[in-house]
């Protein structure tokens, strides 16, 4: 595979396009304390809003196929989700786009004994990382779930195939290098892969406070 860009290692430099969002919403940082490899890490910060804040790879170009994985430690700067009266709340930490999403990553949390309440370190047990992907008629697969420890470094990835025509296109699902689940049959032919974010890109509910540290960003096609 051909490596596109190995992302946060280049952030001091500018390397990627940053959207920071306006005063009272989500918002970004380059620092030591959010690495987890190397000097630098992306601290994304949290502010109780529905704000966006993210980092923009424009290297894509209308790829067929496309790779992406990340480091993520969720609650790396003391992360609290106020979940709503659901029992569950989530956002989306990656994205592959064309213009529209194409890919997402989200994490899910939930609260311990349901109902309302805070979803922070003491519900280990219950935060999830979901894979979906976007068909041609424009509803979501969801292509699987893994559970991990938010306090510590965890890898995901996915493996993204454009289909030619008929419906076979994928995605595969990876949590440490290892595969979650993959998804075959998908009818995606429409658009190849132009964009991808990282860091609280889309669907940020409301009682989300905090820090998660995001590094090692790399793509390949």
């Amino acid at each position: 595979m051909t490596k596109m860009i190995r992302a946060l290692s280049l952030f001091a430099a500018i390397a990627l396009v940053a959207m920071a969002a306006s005063a009272g919403s989500s918002s970004l940082a380059v620092t030591n304390a959010a690495a987890i490899d190397g000097a630098f890490g992306l601290e994304v910060i949290m502010a109780n809003s529905t704000g966006k804040a993210y980092v923009e790879d424009q290297t894509p170009s209308d790829e067929t196929t496309y790779n992406a994985e990340f480091k993520l430690n969720a609650e790396g700067g003391g992360l609290v989700i106020a979940v709503a009266d659901d029992a569950t709340s989530r956002h989306e930490v990656f994205a592959g786009r064309n213009p529209a999403n194409l890919i997402r990553i989200e994490i899910h949390c939930r609260a311990t004994f349901g109902g309302a309440g805070n979803c922070g370190a003491g519900d280990t047990g219950q935060w999830r990382a979901k894979a979906y992907a976007r068909r041609d008629n424009n509803t979501w697969k969801f292509c699987g779930q893994a559970g991990f420890q938010p306090t510590g470094n965890t890898t995901w990835g996915v493996e993204w195939v454009q289909g030619d025509g008929g419906a076979n296109g994928s995605i595969r699902f990876l949590k440490n290098g290892s595969e979650v689940r993959l998804c075959t049959g998908l009818d995606n032919d429409d658009r190849g892969m132009n964009a991808a974010r990282i860091g609280a890109v889309n669907r940020v509910d409301t009682g989300t406070a905090g820090t998660s540290y995001m590094d090692s960003f790399v793509s390949t096609r």
